[in-house]
């Protein structure tokens, strides 16, 4: 039986600033699938995560700096990479050089092209910054005086993404307290499989909350698998954004496996490209990360795919995490992939072999991204069938 944890107060996890990620949504579109499938699982909640149990990855200090800018309700966590401002400025240039107040889509095709990006994607981004106003219905922008503003000061910053919210906090903790419960169980023995639709924060590093993501879940994992069961733990990355946060965490530590596969902005459409993120020091050679092109199908997706299965099932782990985003989905604004729930429910089949093979069937699944609800609801339903045998 697989085991799910699904309590309201992880679900809340989201902004209300952001269409995409509307607090509740997401676990809303997911539960609404399953019960459509009429698929059984069993269900479990667990209670939210202490500064304690998160300081078996974070900094205690950085756990009580971000508890207390969230209860105040303002701000960013983060800040805005450099290139994320490089490319906000590209694209807010490209909208001021079209004439006419509201701007759709189509006429920012070369500029969204370079970028390989949507609309949908960034526009909602510029939009919490001030900088545009986006009709989500018409698909277009126009530029506010903020933006204009920011495009006439070369020096100027933005915010990050990740705003300091009481509720998003809160539900953090309940995301990680269910991904601590579901890997001891696991490293127990109570359960063999176990899915957190509302995680895989990959994102958040030791220190530092990045890209929505305030505590990183899968590396809270990956810390309690390697304490309890010896061997080799394997993390394995199928979301569509870069697992950089539980990369850096443990790009030096030799027992820890790392098989990512995502999108790279800049590698051509249709190709694959080994991206370089092959561990450090004593770990060089546990990971190794596959970036590919948009516009890729499921059969490119799950060829490239086969090459880092190989490459983990040479580990024989003893533990698996798996990430197992499906915001590759075609229609997803945050991709450009023509990829169908299928080949996520694909995924899952061989990482749940991989976990029989050689780690007693120890494996936790967390849900990780997917922005379109339908779409997201689908794929996650596809890894549970998948995961349910």
């Amino acid at each position: 039986m697989l085991t799910v944890y699904a309590g309201r107060e992880l679900g809340d996890y989201g902004y209300e600033e952001k269409p995409w990620y509307q607090p509740g949504a997401r676990l809303e579109a997911f539960l609404g699938q399953l019960e459509g499938r009429g698929l059984a699982v069993s269900w479990a909640e667990a209670p939210p995560a202490t500064d304690e149990e998160l300081a078996t990855f974070h900094d205690r200090d950085y756990v009580a700096e971000v508890t207390r800018r969230c209860a105040e309700n303002r701000g960013s966590l983060d800040r805005a990479p450099d290139i994320v401002c490089a490319r906000s400025r590209e694209l807010l240039r490209g909208i001021a050089e079209v004439r006419g107040e509201w701007v759709p889509e189509i006429a920012l095709e070369p500029v969204l092209d370079a970028l390989d990006a949507t609309l949908a994607a960034f526009a909602p981004f510029l939009e919490s910054e001030g900088l545009v106003e986006y009709d989500a219905i018409a698909n277009a922008v126009r530029l506010t005086d903020a933006g204009a503003a920011f495009l006439a000061d070369p020096a100027a910053t933005l915010g990050g993404p990740t705003f300091a919210r009481a509720h998003v906090e809160r539900a953090a903790r309940h995301v990680c307290g269910a991904v601590i419960d579901a890997t001891r169980r696991l490293a127990r023995g109570d359960v063999k499989t176990a899915f957190v639709p509302i995680a895989g924060f990959h994102h958040a590093h030791r220190q530092e909350a990045r890209m929505y993501c305030l505590y990183n879940d899968p590396g809270l994992a990956l810390e309690m698998a390697l304490r309890a069961v010896e061997g080799t733990v394997a993390y394995i990355d199928v979301d569509i954004h870069h697992g950089d946060g539980v990369y850096e965490a443990f790009a030096a530590h030799p027992r820890v496996v790392i098989a990512d596969l995502h999108e790279g902005p800049r590698v051509p459409a249709g190709e694959v490209r080994e991206t370089g993120h092959i561990g450090e020091g004593a770990a060089v050679g546990t990971k190794r990360a596959l970036a590919v092109g948009h516009g890729m199908d499921d059969a490119r997706y799950l060829a490239a795919w086969e090459r880092l299965e190989a490459f983990v099932r040479e580990a024989k782990p003893s533990f698996i995490v798996f990430e197992a985003g499906v915001d590759g989905l075609a229609g997803d604004p945050m991709s450009r992939q023509d990829l169908t729930p299928a080949v996520f429910g694909e995924i899952a089949r061989r990482v749940k072999a991989l976990a029989e093979e050689h780690a007693e069937g120890r494996l936790l699944v967390l849900g990780g991204g997917g922005y379109e609800l339908t779409g997201m609801a689908e794929g996650w339903a596809a890894v549970v069938e998948a995961l349910m045998g």
